[in-house]
């Protein structure tokens, strides 16, 4: 009767849904799937498939039984082979095509990738191997064998105040009115292009703004502050020029500048390209 292997398998797509589990973020898959992509360029560099590459390393990892004795795992050969996917990773290479324009019919080669890059998607493909495919290996014998490219370290230089006077000077309003709450905050674009007029606090001085979990980079909440220079030289200008609000009843000061600024925040989302989905949920938000 032959073998049947009555294990629970671990599929590609369950890995990924563990890694969004884990993340709680819908990048982390995407970075997850690209890693596999181009571990398939490789492969394909290597004139072989995935499974290819994978049966190959398999064979290396648990080799046949030889006289009623399975030999040790070739661990070398694995590293040594990933350590040569590293290398593509840090190279052009024009002969394999990664996307064409479907409008132009233009080709886009494979591109070197950056230190940063090279780390994460390795750390991806190393997942995918020991979870998927029960190709197990230690730190140790990657250190032994895989040399990762050095990320030089160039000190950024902040803006000076006169640049970002020009910045100031050269934006047009909505803009001018998002660059005042990002500096004077320190909020992340993306945090602010959440926000509605429930996480504005105007009764405080400076203006308190609570940054909700699910927008935070950390996924834990937080409250930050809009000075009050901001508020009066972009946001209040801002929200006066907006000809809705004349159709609006509000009792309160407060009440104008929280609804003003989601309709600068919501107008800046559909200026800046977000995905329509996130724009309706704004929406929706701001009427509550």
């Amino acid at each position: 009767m032959p073998n049947i292997d009555m294990r629970e398998q671990y599929s590609e797509k369950k890995w990924l849904k563990g890694l969004f589990g884990k993340s709680d973020s819908g990048r982390t898959v995407v970075v997850a799937k690209t890693s596999l992509k181009t571990f398939d360029f490789f492969c394909k560099h290597q004139n072989l498939t995935r499974e290819q590459m994978i049966e190959k390393y398999l064979t290396w990892f648990k080799p046949n039984k030889i006289d009623g004795e399975r030999p040790d795992p070739d661990i070398r050969s694995i590293c040594i082979s990933l350590s040569k996917f590293v290398e593509f990773m840090n190279e052009n290479h024009r002969d394999i095509v990664t996307s064409v324009n479907v409008e132009t019919g233009k080709e886009t080669t494979f591109k070197k990738k950056s230190p940063k890059s090279i780390k994460l998607y390795f750390g991806f493909v190393k997942s995918y191997l020991r979870k998927c495919h029960e190709i197990k290996i230690s730190v140790e014998d990657f250190k032994d064998y895989v040399i990762f490219p050095k990320k030089r370290k160039i000190t950024r230089q902040p803006i000076s105040l006169e640049q970002l006077k020009q910045i100031m000077n050269e934006a047009n309003p909505k803009r001018r009115a998002l660059y005042y709450v990002l500096v004077s905050s320190g909020m992340r674009l993306g945090e602010a292009l959440t926000l509605t007029k429930r996480n504005f606090n105007f009764t405080e001085t400076p203006v308190r703004v609570d940054i909700e979990a699910e927008n935070t980079k950390t996924k834990e909440d937080r409250s930050t502050y809009i000075s009050s220079e901001a508020v009066k030289l972009a946001i209040t200008p801002m929200i006066s020029s907006l000809s809705i609000l004349n159709y609006v009843d509000m009792n309160s000061e407060s009440e104008v500048l929280g609804y003003g600024i989601s309709l600068i925040i919501l107008n800046l989302g559909m200026y800046l390209g977000v995905p329509a989905i996130v724009v309706i949920g704004i929406k929706k938000r701001s009427s509550q």
